[in-house]
């Protein structure tokens, strides 16, 4: 999963497949929740790579 926030768009791939895309969003910056529905779940490797450029 690859998820790119970048200014007021929010973008998802998903095994290297567009997912979605939310434009116009209220906030810049805060806070990453990464959840299961209802099920447990483990994540390794994550990577949080800051973007250049205007944001």
């Amino acid at each position: 999963m690859e998820t790119r926030c970048q200014g007021h768009t929010i973008t998802l791939w998903l095994n290297g497949v567009l997912s979605g895309t939310l434009t116009d969003t209220a906030e810049t910056k805060g806070y990453i929740g990464l959840e299961a529905e209802g099920y447990k779940i483990a994540f390794r490797n994550l990577k949080i790579k800051k973007l250049s450029g205007k944001s």
